[in-house]
């Protein structure tokens, strides 16, 4: 188990750094402190909520096969978002 979380606190920041610049290049320099301040308060909101629809989820179905799939989802997203071209052009 502490390898699936190890593994995770590996993969979010993969996925996190190039959906931000991603978002940073799309967004025009007048609007994007807007764009942020949005999305901080998006991120705010989500993260209580998914904190207690986890802890239904987790009462339900086995940590591990939670972990798993996780894992193996952000591993895909990594993959996907890491090819495309707008994470890699500078």
């Amino acid at each position: 188990m502490p390898c699936f979380s190890f593994a995770m606190g590996i993969g979010v920041p993969f996925f996190n750094i190039p959906v931000t610049v991603i978002f940073q290049k799309s967004c025009a320099d007048e609007y994007r402190g807007r764009f942020w301040g949005f999305y901080s308060s998006i991120s705010s909101v989500v993260i209580p909520v998914a904190y207690l629809l986890g802890g239904f989820i987790a009462q339900r179905i086995p940590l591990i096969l939670i972990i798993a799939s996780s894992g193996i989802l952000f591993l895909i997203l990594d993959l996907f978002v890491v090819n495309m071209r707008e994470a890699r052009e500078p």
